[in-house]
């Protein structure tokens, strides 16, 4: 680095001395001027510019068997960032990590801003436009589990906040993913374990009670805590716990 120049403009003085090999010393050396800060390095994201993870688990207390009349979404994933909220459609039970990857990138074309309610996407890479090619897939989803006993019947998405090349939002410590609207007390649908059909059981219903009038056989059949699942349900994937007989 250069100290100074003299007066008559025929000598300079280093800051520190330089250190030139042998065959680097003597007279008329071209100079060449570098220019100060012409490289620089930069990232987005809160904190340190690392890629955090996030885990969720889904457990049973039973297998879960898909059924072929249900669309299965069980759950949904929810996303706040940069004053936006993203909600994933209703999940399947098992779904796989490129079907989970997806839900989250449609979510994150269509988020709602937090201010004005309005559908705005996330912009992650900070291009003043939301688009797939640019803001989809800067969350990696990986999946361990295969439903069984092993895995307490579920499975774990690993969720990797890696953005894509260039800028990204998502780098360093973002907020927390959350699951939202599990089966049909929310707005997606109740899965179950096998099912048995109850030989000669009956029920009648009435809108808004929890009261079911049942007949003999389903008397004979029920204990409280059992998980049950009427004909003509809205939906028709509605589970329901019996509390007494």
């Amino acid at each position: 680095t250069v100290a100074s120049v003299s007066d008559a403009g025929d000598a300079i003085t280093f800051k520190s001395a330089p250190s030139c090999p042998g065959s680097a010393a003597g007279t008329g050396k071209a100079v060449s001027l570098v220019l100060s800060d012409a490289v620089q390095v930069t990232r987005r994201g809160t904190g340190d510019s690392i890629m955090e993870v996030q885990r969720i688990t889904i457990s049973a207390t039973a297998p879960i068997v898909p059924s072929s009349s249900l669309a299965q979404g069980f759950f949904q994933i929810v996303w706040q960032h940069d004053g936006a909220t993203a909600v994933t459609r209703c999940i399947e039970y098992g779904a796989s990590a490129a079907d989970v990857q997806a839900a989250i990138d449609a979510a994150v074309l269509r988020a709602v801003a937090d201010a004005t309610g309005a559908v705005s996407g996330m912009d992650l890479n900070q291009n003043n436009g939301v688009t797939a090619a640019s803001d989809a897939g800067h969350i990696q989803v990986t999946m361990e589990g295969d439903g069984s006993a092993a895995w307490g019947y579920g499975y774990v998405y690993t969720l990797t906040f890696r953005g894509q090349p260039g800028v990204s939002t998502v780098l360093g410590n973002v907020g927390q993913v959350r699951v939202a609207a599990l089966g049909a007390a929310g707005a997606c649908e109740d899965v179950g374990s096998q099912e048995t059909v109850l030989t000669g059981a009956t029920a009648s219903t009435t809108n808004g009670s929890a009261v079911l009038t049942v007949n003999a056989a389903a008397v004979a059949a029920l204990r409280p805590g059992d998980r049950i699942r009427l004909s003509g349900s809205t939906p028709a994937s509605r589970i329901y716990t019996v509390t007494s007989v």
